[in-house]
This record gives structure tokens, sequence and C-alpha cells, in this order.
């Protein structure tokens, strides 16, 4: 666990003091395409002195960020503690704060969290954290009925932990339990026996990006699948996806996954000055969508699978910022004739974690419920429900 990680207070009162350019900063392990620096107009090189790194390679060489200014230097630990001395703060910008924040703990230097900063000035996050705490509180009888459905003792304990970690406002704590429950192979996992491939898979992938999770599913099924079927409204992903996929057999779709064919307008927030991204939300999610950029407003084409797809699925994979819960009432015929495996973020609205798995047990009760998470972040990104139905067992 992290022992020197400042407080969301803290983190907001040195952006204020940054933004107002009260405080000198230096960093630990930032490149010149790092996301936290580009997504904040707050770092540039008027008010950071010098960037460290324990890869030799990278010493001497010097940075320039989005946020203007001259170069800065990247210099080796050995003169990080003479430097910390001289500076008001300094700022981890890799998101590898397990590793770095140990090292960081034995020399007793505390230390702020980049991806804390790009994200305060923009997101009122202890808010967030309230109404979520708020809204745990208010649905106890459905958490408590989601957990009779879980099968089995990891997801009870990921379930739990994930739950009290996001109504907590302590970083340290949220940081602890983050780490305490990640493990890797998203979308796949090897821990679940029912979770496993199948002759002939067809796999419907919603929030497809750029044809990843396919190529991993290709992987997973040592390449023995029948079809993939993909959901991608942002026309770079989309591209993207079709060159990489382009040698298997695929229909892509540049949609949304939603509870029927229409157009679905919603705010999206430019989080750098390169992004391109869009998200399938009607609201920008808590943690998720950052307001940093120019407001704008997005409209896409979106669909209902089973008004779009006919066809034995045995997999349906959803990532899709906020809809999941729509897209499978979209697809409720498909999930209630075919039975597919499923593998469902419930990470973007805090609703989703009990929401999501009660709609679909209402659908078809013979499903047995696992939970994993994914990433080590402190805003608990990719945490998946995972979904077998017992009758294929």
């Amino acid at each position: 666990m992290v022992k020197n990680l400042h407080s969301y207070k803290e983190h907001d009162r040195l952006c204020q003091a940054i933004g107002s350019a009260k405080a000198k900063v230096i960093t630990y392990g930032m490149v010149a395409s790092n996301h936290f620096a580009f997504a904040s107009d707050l770092l540039n090189s008027d008010n950071v002195s010098a960037n460290f790194d324990s890869d030799p390679a990278k010493w001497n060489a010097t940075l320039s960020l989005a946020g203007g200014g001259g170069a800065i230097p990247t210099l080796p630990l050995d003169r990080l503690e003479e430097e910390y001395k001289k500076a008001d703060a300094l700022v981890v910008m890799t998101g590898r704060l397990d590793e770095v924040g140990l090292y960081l703990d034995s020399k007793n230097l505390r230390y702020y969290f980049g991806e804390i900063i790009r994200d305060l000035p923009s997101n009122n996050i202890l808010a967030n954290i309230i109404a979520e705490r708020d809204k745990i509180a208010d649905h106890q009888e459905e958490i408590a009925r989601v957990k009779t459905l879980l099968s089995d003792r990891k997801s009870l304990e990921i379930y739990e932990t994930l739950l009290k970690a996001r109504a907590s406002e302590s970083l340290r704590e949220r940081f602890s339990a983050a780490r305490s429950v990640y493990e890797s192979d998203q979308y796949f996992p090897k821990d679940i026996k029912a979770f496993y491939p199948s002759e002939n898979e067809i796999l419907i992938d919603g929030g497809a990006y750029n044809g990843d999770t396919a190529q991993a599913f290709i992987k997973w099924t040592n390449g023995n699948f029948k079809h993939i079927y993909c959901f991608e409204p942002t026309a770079a992903s989309f591209n993207e996806l079709r060159e990489n996929l382009k040698a298997y057999p695929y229909t892509a779709y540049q949609k949304g996954l939603s509870d029927d064919n229409k157009a679905l307008s919603f705010f999206v927030y430019d989080s750098s000055p390169t992004s391109t991204s869009t998200s399938q939300s009607s609201v920008p999610f808590v943690f998720g969508l950052e307001k940093v950029g120019a407001k704008r407003t997005v409209t896409i084409d979106v669909c209902a699978i089973d008004k779009t797809i006919d066809d034995q699925a045995t997999f349906i994979k959803m990532d899709i910022e906020g809809s999941e819960l729509d897209a499978l009432k979209g697809g409720a015929k498909t999930i209630q004739k075919y039975n597919p495996k499923l593998a469902i973020c419930i990470y973007h609205k805090i609703e989703d974690f009990w929401e999501i798995p009660l709609y679909i047990h209402s659908l078809v009760p013979e499903y047995q419920f696992y939970i994993r998470h994914h990433t080590l972040t402190t805003k608990f990104y990719e945490t998946v429900l995972y979904a077998v139905c017992g009758k294929s067992d």
C-alpha cells in the first residue's frame, strides 16, 4: 500500500497553486507523449523544473510539454532528494504508481499522482464519490441480491472491495483496493473454468475500438471461430479495426449499441488538443469522460443487437461507456435464445454494479456470475461482469 500519496484535497490545493503560478513542480516518469501531461494545461516548463526516471537511457534527455515553455531535463534518481528540497511538489507521471510509490515511500518523500492532477480541474471528484456512496447506501437490498448470485468467493471479495473503495475519499485506500483485486486476462479470464472457447465461436464486440479485443478473441480461440461482429462509432478507430481484422471473417458496423435503432446525441469534452475520441454515453460518466477541453455535441448511430444480428452468438462483450444496460435490453432476445457467454463492463456507473447483473438474471436465471477487475487506476476502470449459462455446462 502506498504510504506517502497526498489526499484528494491536497491534490486540489496543488492544482490551484500551479494554476496561479505559485508552485514549482518536479515530476517522476514523464515522457514526451505522456497523456497525463497532454490532458492538463497546468503542467509546462514554467512550473516543472525537472523530470526524474530510473531508466539511464532517458537521462539527459529533454521534454517539451503541450502547456508550453522550454525544455525540461530528465535526471537520474540520485539527484531526486536534492531537487525535492527545492520544489513545492513531486508529481508521479507514470501509471506504475505501485512500483514508483514503494520507491518514494522508502525515501520518505511525499508525492502527488499525475492522473489526479489531470482530472481535478475539470471533475468534482469528491462530490462524485459522495454521490456514489449515497447510491450504494440506498441500494443495499439490490446489492445483497447480487451477492447471492455470484458463483465464487473471489467474485464476492472483489465486489465488496470495489464497492467499499469507490465510496472512499482516501486515495491511499482506493489505490490499495485496486491493487488487491487487479488481474490481467481481461475478457478472457483463465481462472473461470466455465469461461472457455467452444467450437465455431461467434463474437459480438460492443465498443470494438481498433479491434484489440477481437484480436485477443482470435488468439483465445486459436483461430477456431466462425465470425466476429464489431460495433464502433468512432471513425478513426473503425477504420483501424477494419485494417486489423481484414484477414479474418468479420462484419463491422460504424455504430454504437443501444436498446433500439436510432440516432443518439450527447455531449463530449475534448480531453486533449489532439483528442479524437467519442464516447458512447448520454452524459459524461463519473471519472470517465474528462471535461478538460471544449464541450461539443456529437450524434452517432446506434442499433439494437436483436434488430441487427441474425446469428447464433456465443460471446457478447460490451465496453460502451455506460450504455451497457440499454444495449443488453436491445439484445435481450439474442441472450435468451442463445445464452452466449457475457463479458460486460460495469464500472462506468455505480448502479451498473447491481442493475446489470439483476437484469441479466431476469432474462436467464441459469446464468452464473463472476466479477474480475483489470486496472490499477484509482478510478476503477475495467471492472467486468462475466456470465456463463449454467445450462451449457
